[in-house]
């Protein structure tokens, strides 16, 4: 599994220095987030990750997990009142994952009916744990 994080998020994010791999006997170096550059493979959870480009459009970020793109759901996080990113995994969008602080839960609503995004919001805000 290839693990990527846009420049964007790193620049969003609350950390402000980084392990970066390099090929010095340590493996890595230490940068502020303003050195990072794309490409660079950075530590996160004790992987290296590599930095990509932000998307183009502002609510379409590709993650890799379990093979599965994901489309991020800005309207549906600002209904729900709560701090996470929601995200649509793609192309089955009965299946979302929340992210809030570190904490990833997936939340399986392919037995739900709804019809716009306050609903969903509902449904996802209502099974959160």
């Amino acid at each position: 599994m290839k693990r990527t994080i846009s420049i964007e998020e790193l620049k969003n994010s609350k950390c402000n220095t980084w392990s970066v791999k390099d090929n010095s006997v340590r493996g890595y170096t230490t940068k502020t987030t303003s050195e990072i550059r794309i490409g660079d493979k950075v530590v996160i959870d004790n992987y290296f990750t590599e930095v990509k480009e932000a998307e183009q459009g502002g609510n379409i970020m590709t993650k890799i997990r379990g093979g599965a793109e994901m489309k991020r759901l800005h309207g549906v996080e600002k209904r729900m009142g709560v701090d996470c990113k929601v995200y649509a995994n793609t192309p089955d969008d009965a299946i979302y994952t929340v992210v809030s602080g570190e904490k990833n839960q997936v939340i399986d609503l392919s037995e739900e009916n709804w019809e716009d995004d306050d609903d969903l919001a509902k449904l996802i805000y209502d099974r959160l744990d």
